[in-house]
């Protein structure tokens, strides 16, 4: 999720989305912070059928989570990099 605030919900060549997140993208959306604190509180609500498994209950968590992914930005990881850390 590296470099997603402020991108384009969806917009990542070659991930397979959840049909959830595949019609946010048709609609334009974007990983805005409050679209994103709202999301990982409760995933279900905000984008139903999105394969997030749970939600971020805690405020402060999701600050935290947010914070780390803001950042993050666009390259500094890739795919390979992901298979080296297993």
């Amino acid at each position: 999720m590296f470099g997603i605030v402020d991108r384009k919900i969806g917009s990542s060549a070659g991930f397979a989305y959840s049909q959830a997140l595949t019609s946010a993208s048709t609609k334009g959306l974007t990983w805005k912070l409050d679209l994103l604190d709202r999301f990982l509180a409760d995933p279900q609500t905000v984008m139903p059928g999105t394969s997030m498994p749970m939600a971020v209950p805690e405020s402060l968590d999701r600050r935290n989570v947010i914070a780390y992914l803001k950042s993050l930005k666009d390259g500094e990881m890739t795919a390979s990099d992901l298979s080296s850390k297993k």
